[in-house]
């Protein structure tokens, strides 16, 4: 036999479908990234370094940004893109904007390959006041195969309401039209049905045919859906979530309740009663409690509705525990039953939030004796050399917020050994930022205190603390938080 050593290719970067064709989509879902591939070739004999880019394309600027090499030899190497989901997820994670996507692109000496990455597969498009359609992210050509649904925002209880779509002699025409009793009633939001192959972001419907009467007195949160308006009346719902805040028997609770119940399929952040309770930490706190929120619903939150856990203070969620345990004692409920759900919401606390690892029975008691922890000044520099043992092959630590922390970090009045505790700069981010977010839950500082956009912040915080979270970031965090509490 004849064997032919034939480049292939010479040199470039191909998309290869779930089926090993080469692809030339410009656009991917999240949902699609399973079994999807970029084979990398290089064309010289000793190899070359791809450059990979992850850019965050959204509203605020600057826009976050992870950077990857790869080092390609004589063999094509083959990228997974089903490996990089989870730092497409941290990044989406910085903002609660649905329409915020990932643009990847891949470089050499010159760009190779440019793709985004979305949460959806098709946009709504109005024509006219009460008919719409669904199109491609990147075409204006109708969507075949989108089934929809709109709920009643003011009762989420409500079964929602099939939409059909047009047809013509039998034949779909990828047209729906609003039905008669979207009109009597609102507002209403329209969705794709869940597992549908067409995904588009949930847009609310308002009938101009529907009046509201903004002077009415609002008690509920089923009634401030109904009278939330983005322009004429913004803060309906805010105010009602700042009201449950201190009101267990709020009927909020019950509509927040039937909204996770029913609609877990869709986004948080299609829900502007989920927005505005991502946006007060005392109502957010009790929701935990009073929710029974396990850990996979506070991980979306973190995802979905860009919260960062750490950043609610330790006083805050002192007042949510004792609140929570108060009303719980007042319904008459047995003690047992009292006791199970306290130590149920207390494991929740601990896997969502790393400052309750040293705290003891301070939740329930705001008494500083129950804080035990050992010396910060004696047991941080051997966790660090352990950091750094562990990451000692790893040439790629994240320095974002390096400046600001170390700016920060030497203003603060700690002991001198924490605050020169990175003894090589490419930790500096990694070392300070847990102490950082310490102060932050402690209530001494604010994560405005470093002085960057909030979008980037919010990034930088996940990709920083996520080097290393169970080996450095939560116990380091848990320790400060004890520590500070203590010192007051």
């Amino acid at each position: 036999p004849v064997w032919l050593k034939l480049p292939y290719p010479y040199k470039g970067a191909r998309l290869l479908d779930e089926d090993g064709n080469t692809s030339k989509v410009g656009d991917l879902t999240l949902y699609e990234l399973p079994g999807r591939r970029i084979v990398l070739s290089s064309g010289l004999p000793q190899g070359e370094s791809f450059y990979m880019q992850l850019e965050l394309i959204c509203n605020a600027t600057p826009h976050p940004k992870k950077f990857y090499e790869i080092k390609v030899g004589s063999y094509p190497v083959s990228l997974n893109l089903y490996s990089c989901q989870s730092d497409i997820l941290q990044m989406l994670g910085a903002i609660d904007d649905q329409d915020a996507f990932i643009k990847l692109t891949m470089e050499a000496d010159n760009r190779l390959l440019s793709l985004n990455i979305r949460r959806y597969n098709g946009v709504l498009e109005w024509d006219g006041e009460d008919v719409f359609f669904i199109h491609g992210m990147a075409s204006s050509n109708i969507s075949d195969g989108a089934e929809i649904e709109a709920m009643l925002i003011s009762d989420p209880q409500k079964d929602p309401l099939p939409i059909g779509g047009r047809n013509s002699q039998g034949i779909g025409t990828g047209l729906f039209d609003v039905p008669q009793a979207m009109k009597r009633r609102g507002p209403w939001l329209i969705y794709p049905v869940k597992n549908c192959k067409v995904q588009f972001r949930p847009v609310l419907y308002m009938s101009d045919g529907f009046d509201v009467d903004l002077g009415v007195e609002v008690h509920s949160l089923h009634k401030a859906s109904e009278v939330y308006h983005p322009r004429t009346n913004p803060n309906a719902i805010k105010l009602q979530i700042e009201t449950m805040a201190n009101d267990f028997r709020h009927s909020g609770w019950q509509y927040l309740a039937d909204l996770k119940q029913h609609y877990s399929h869709l986004p948080l952040s299609s829900f502007e009663s989920w927005r505005a309770l991502s946006k007060h930490n005392n109502a957010l706190a009790f929701a935990v409690f009073r929710l029974e929120f396990d850990e996979e619903f506070c991980s979306r939150i973190k995802d979905e509705l860009a919260v960062i856990w750490e950043v609610i203070p330790m006083s805050v969620w002192v007042e949510a525990y004792q609140y929570f345990i108060n009303c719980l004692t007042e319904t008459g409920l047995p003690e047992a039953f009292v006791n199970k759900q306290i130590e149920n919401r207390s494991a929740v606390l601990r896997l969502v939030v790393s400052g309750f690892d040293y705290i003891g029975d301070y939740l329930g008691t705001a008494n500083k004796n129950f804080l035990k922890f050992p010396p910060p000044e004696i047991v941080l520099p051997i966790w660090y050399q352990t950091l750094r043992q562990q990451h000692e092959s790893n040439n790629r630590w994240p320095i974002d917020l390096r400046d600001p922390l170390n700016k920060w970090i030497e203003k603060q009045n700690v002991p001198p050994l924490v605050k020169s505790l990175s003894l090589v700069e490419y930790s500096d981010a990694v070392v300070y930022l847990p102490i950082f977010m310490a102060f932050v839950t402690a209530g001494k500082a604010k994560i405005t205190d470093l002085s960057v956009p909030t979008a980037y912040l919010k990034f930088a915080i996940r990709l920083v603390s996520d080097f290393d979270r169970q080996g450095w970031f939560a116990p380091v965090h848990a320790l400060m938080v004890s520590y500070f509490l203590a010192a007051e």
